[in-house]
C-alpha cells in the first residue's frame, strides 16, 4: 500500500482577558479642610463594550451625609475606546464645620450596571479626620494634701466654642520627681458619648 503524508489541523480559541474594575485603593483619607475629593476607580484592559458601573454611599459608615459630607450616587462609563490602564473619578464633598469629632468614615460600594467586566476591590472606607483642636484645659486641682482624705480632684474645662466628646480622653498623672518623669495613674474621662459643652467643667 503507498503511503501517504496527512495534515492535521487544529483551531484553538483564545478569549481575551476579561477587564477587571475596581476602586484605586481599599482606604483612603482626608481632613475635612481639604472641602473636596476625589474618589478613584480604575480598569485594567480595555472591555469589548461599553461598561458602566455606579459609586454608591453604603450608608454603613460612621460619618454622617448630613453634617460631615454630602455625595451623590456616581455612574461612570469604560469604553473600549479609552486609554487603558484607565482611571475615572467621582466627586466627595466634604463640610468643614467647628466641632471637634474622632476619626469617622464614610463606605463606599463599586458595582457594574451595564456591560461585562470582572469586579476587583468592591468596598472603599474613606476615613475623615477633623481639623478642630479640643480647647480642653486643667482648669483647677485639688492635689493629694498630707493625710488620709480622699477629696482630691481634678477639674477639666471646654475653653472652645463647640462641644467636644470626651469619649475615650485620658488624663495621665505624672511623677515629675522621677528622671525621666513617669505616668503612675491614667484617668479615662469616659467610656461612651459624653459631651461637655462650651464653657462647660
Amino acid at each position: 500500500f503507498p503511503s501517504h503524508d496527512r495534515n492535521i489541523y487544529g483551531y484553538t480559541t483564545f478569549a481575551p482577558p476579561s477587564s477587571i474594575v475596581q476602586f484605586a485603593s481599599p482606604t483612603q483619607t482626608s481632613s475635612e479642610a481639604l472641602g473636596n475629593d476625589l474618589i478613584t476607580v480604575t480598569m485594567d484592559v480595555a472591555p469589548l463594550s461599553d461598561v458602566v458601573v455606579q459609586v454608591a454611599d453604603l450608608g454603613t459608615g460612621t460619618a454622617s451625609s448630613v453634617s460631615d459630607y454630602s455625595f451623590n450616587v456616581s455612574s461612570l462609563t469604560f469604553t473600549p475606546s479609552d486609554s487603558y490602564p484607565s482611571s475615572k473619578t467621582v466627586s466627595l464633598t466634604l463640610v468643614n464645620d467647628t466641632e471637634v469629632e474622632p476619626i469617622e468614615t464614610i463606605a463606599f460600594g463599586l458595582s457594574i450596571t451595564s456591560g461585562t467586566a470582572t469586579l476587583g476591590t468592591t468596598t472603599l472606607t474613606y476615613s475623615l479626620t477633623s481639623d478642630d483642636s479640643a480647647q480642653l484645659v486643667i482648669n483647677e486641682v485639688d492635689y493629694d494634701m498630707n493625710g488620709t482624705d480622699n477629696a482630691e480632684w481634678i477639674e477639666i474645662k471646654n475653653n472652645g466654642t463647640s462641644a467636644v466628646d470626651i469619649n475615650g480622653y485620658k488624663l495621665e498623672l505624672v511623677n515629675g520627681g522621677n528622671s525621666p518623669a513617669t505616668v503612675y495613674s491614667t484617668i479615662t474621662l469616659a467610656t461612651s458619648s459624653t459631651l461637655l459643652q462650651p464653657g462647660g467643667y
